[in-house]
């Protein structure tokens, strides 16, 4: 390793590869019993910005016979130095090449991050596929929001934890220990692991092509989503690891909350996250100072999929404001629901730095919001932002989407005009507007799972219409390239025949498809073709509550299939779709 580390000035941004950093957990190999590598498959300041990897890290870490250590998705320059010198990818925190591991565990939060996963077992020295690795090989174990349907990599995974994993990883770890000391072959782990209520292991389901034309597993081997009932109950990340360069968020997220009280028809998040669950104040607090103490960031982000439905979020922020007096803390708020509490909340930054403003109407005509069932009230938004832009904010950032089914440019026609009403409010300041665009994606297990996906001429016609009415010098936008949305859907509701394709994909040079300047949707395209799949058939409405989806056998929860389907009936009658 020493060789790597002498030559190491010849890549980008050298610090993704040393380790190294504060309060990172180095332990003895010969005293524990498991040894598991985390990883997140992107880049270093990504996956160093994403708080589940951090709590997993700090969890496993806090048993004395479990080893966890980092790894992240190499840059093209340092794959392809690993690669001349035929060296494998290693941890961060020992240099371990990876392969010695127990047990690799990846976060997947992205469906475009999978090429990603392909590139880390390669370099690694692992058998991609899971039917040709043997007792001598880790584990190959998946987490996080896509599980909610992992059949487009069901073929690279030795199994999956669907849910949050703080609780049955203990269980899950002591099985894993019976192969280690080989009590039983890697067959008999997996199906003792296909017993967790929470554990997909796709080799031990018979999966067939049924009358829609999906490969799916068989349904009556149901996998139920894990979740915590007292997220107080947990360990937090109280140290995290401090990285030597900006990561993409670079401060102490503090979690406040899971799930959302909302009940928006397109999210799966909510599904993923439910159900909803709050922090104590004085825990956060508690957690605030200590985690401050061990790093010393100067941010702390109240961080949550709706940070203003937390009820005591104005007695947090008082508390935070009170701790951190006498230091230069600053108190940012990710995701706010435009109603009458902001103003209140806002108001407690008056006399110090302040937060971003940012708002996801996602719609802007009272059919659409009926459609969603998300109410976010122009009227409101209209009174927070003249109260921000009199008080010293400069900007506020509104995400919409487009693509939605029968979503029409008369349903547009209102979204200039609130924006320009926002433009002419009479403040002491002029108010700047970054508008983010984009496409409707229906992901598996939400209301709108049913619809399909919009045409090129709809989204590109919607675009163009706002963005011809959207030219001002204090207006920003950004749309999202359609193939993006296009690919991210097709991953997002496949089923097992994708694997070949990604696996192509990968061969054919994809990697970081999620970066605009990485993505190349020719390699996709040409992958689909060599495998002789039809992607339009993952995209195409389902208007039939019988359909069996790839992922019928994952029970999300809070919202049954027939609680969905009445949810989406209800949605399209609102919208007057049909």
């Amino acid at each position: 390793m020493r060789e790597i580390f002498n030559e190491l000035i010849s890549v980008q941004k050298p610090a993704r590869y040393i380790g190294e950093e504060w309060n990172i957990v180095k332990k003895d190999w010969n005293k524990v019993d498991i040894k598991i590598l985390v990883s997140y498959p992107d880049v270093y300041e990504i996956g160093m910005s994403n708080q589940g990897l951090l709590l997993l890290y700090e969890l496993l870490n806090s048993r004395d016979d479990v080893l966890a250590e980092r790894c992240f998705a190499p840059w093209f320059d340092f794959e392809r130095y690993l690669r001349e010198r035929n060296l494998h990818l290693y941890s961060l925190e020992t240099k371990t090449p990876i392969n010695e591991f127990d047990l690799i565990g990846f976060t997947l939060q992205h469906e475009l991050n999978y090429t990603n996963v392909i590139t880390i077992l390669d370099l690694g020295g692992l058998k991609i596929w899971q039917r040709e690795r043997t007792e001598k090989h880790p584990l190959v174990v998946g987490g996080g929001p896509c599980t909610l349907n992992p059949e487009p990599v069901a073929d690279f995974f030795d199994f999956f934890i669907v849910g949050e994993a703080e609780e049955i990883i203990w269980d899950v770890l002591e099985r894993v220990k019976e192969w280690r000391r080989g009590k039983i072959s890697r067959r008999n782990l997996l199906e003792k692991l296909s017993e967790f209520h929470c554990v997909y292991v796709p080799s031990v389901y018979r999966v067939y092509k049924n009358r829609w034309g999906y490969l799916v597993p068989q349904i009556d081997r149901k996998v139920n989503k894990a979740y915590l009932k007292n997220i107080d109950s947990v360990i937090y990340p109280y140290r995290p690891v401090v990285p030597y360069i900006q990561t993409v968020h670079d401060r102490i997220n503090l979690e406040i909350m899971r799930g959302c009280p909302r009940s928006c028809r397109f999210c799966q998040a909510r599904i993923y996250y439910s159900p909803w669950r709050i922090r104590n104040p004085d825990i956060l607090k508690k957690i605030a100072v200590e985690s401050y103490r061990n790093t010393g960031y100067e941010e702390i982000c109240l961080g949550s999929l709706s940070t203003g439905d937390y009820p005591y979020l104005e007695e947090l922020i008082l508390k935070l404001r009170h701790a951190f007096s006498d230091r230069h803390v600053f108190l940012s708020l990710p995701s706010l629901w435009g109603d009458e509490r902001v103003i209140n909340i806002l108001a407690q930054f008056s006399d110090c730095k302040r937060p971003g403003l940012t708002f996801a109407p996602e719609v802007s005509s009272f059919r659409m919001k009926k459609l969603i069932s998300k109410y976010v009230l122009e009227e409101k938004l209209l009174q927070i932002m003249e109260y921000s832009f009199n008080h010293g904010w400069k900007q506020v950032k509104l995400y919409y989407i487009l693509g939605l089914p029968g979503l029409t440019l008369n349903d547009l026609q209102g979204l200039p005009e609130f924006i320009y009403k926002i433009l002419s409010l009479q403040t002491r300041r002029k108010p700047r507007i970054k508008l983010s665009f984009a496409t409707f994606i229906p992901k598996p297990h939400t209301q709108l799972q049913w619809a399909g996906f919009a045409s090129r001429e709809e989204v590109e016609a919607q675009a163009e219409y706002l963005k011809k009415k959207l030219r001002h010098i204090r207006i920003e936008w950004e749309f999202r390239e359609y193939e993006f949305s296009l690919l991210e859907t097709v991953l997002a509701r496949g089923d097992r025949t994708l694997c070949e394709v990604i696996y192509n994909a990968w061969l054919d040079g994809a990697r970081f498809d999620s970066w605009s300047k990485e993505f190349n949707f020719h390699l996709w395209y040409n992958a689909f073709d060599k495998v002789g799949i039809d992607y339009t058939h993952f995209v195409d409405t389902k208007w039939e509550r019988e359909v069996i989806f790839p992922w019928e056998h994952i029970q999300a929860g809070p919202d049954d299939k027939e609680k969905s389907w009445k949810g989406f009936v209800a949605a399209l009658k609102n919208g007057g779709v049909i």
